[in-house]
């Protein structure tokens, strides 16, 4: 019996053996672009979570939440950032960058159409972003003291001068850096 159950096993081994290096062949032709695809959206979700990691300290330290203020804002303030990402999203350019960012059109190169259609999107992304700011300083008030809501905002606008700008800049150093590296192995 155990000469029948290692003959079958051969026989089923050897029957695999084509199809596992069929598909090996099949990765290995796909495995290039998509690591190259794989590698852009990880690295732009590192530097989404990079952000927001320091955003969240950042909004922290500025206004000197207490931890009843926190445990009341921070899920208040996680549905108001889905809520702008949402509207942002909308607008957002599909083209991307090779680093995989939006890709901005041309402006000076559209036509009178294309571009009063982009004014037109834009002042309702803006009208958007008003409605829900609108909607959750009613909402944070409930979370934290109205000076506090007011300091938000204006905290949430330095923030996206200073870090953003900041990270952007380390963020394509260490691109570099690591493009650098690679050209050196």
């Amino acid at each position: 019996m155990k000469i029948k159950e290692t003959i079958i096993m051969s026989l089923f081994c050897l029957l695999t053996i084509p199809t596992i290096k069929a598909q090996g062949k099949i990765s290995e032709t796909n495995y290039e672009g998509h690591h190259k695809e794989c590698s852009k959206k990880h690295s732009i979700e590192n530097f989404k979570q990079k952000i927001k990691t320091q955003k969240i300290a950042f909004i922290t330290q500025e206004l000197k939440l207490t931890i009843e203020e926190a445990q009341k804002f921070w899920p208040i303030f996680n549905m108001y950032e889905d809520e702008m990402m949402s509207v942002r999203e909308k607008i957002r350019p599909k083209d991307t960058t090779s680093e995989g960012f939006p890709k901005r059109p041309d402006f000076l190169k559209m036509s009178d159409e294309e571009a009063q259609d982009m004014i037109n999107k834009h002042l309702r992304t803006e009208r958007d972003i008003l409605e829900i700011q609108e909607k959750y300083a009613k909402e944070l008030k409930t979370a934290i003291p109205v000076q506090k809501v007011m300091m938000f905002f204006m905290v949430e606008k330095k923030f996206m001068t200073q870090m953003i700008g900041k990270n952007w800049k380390d963020h394509k150093g260490d691109r570099k850096a690591k493009a650098h590296t690679r050209r050196n192995k």
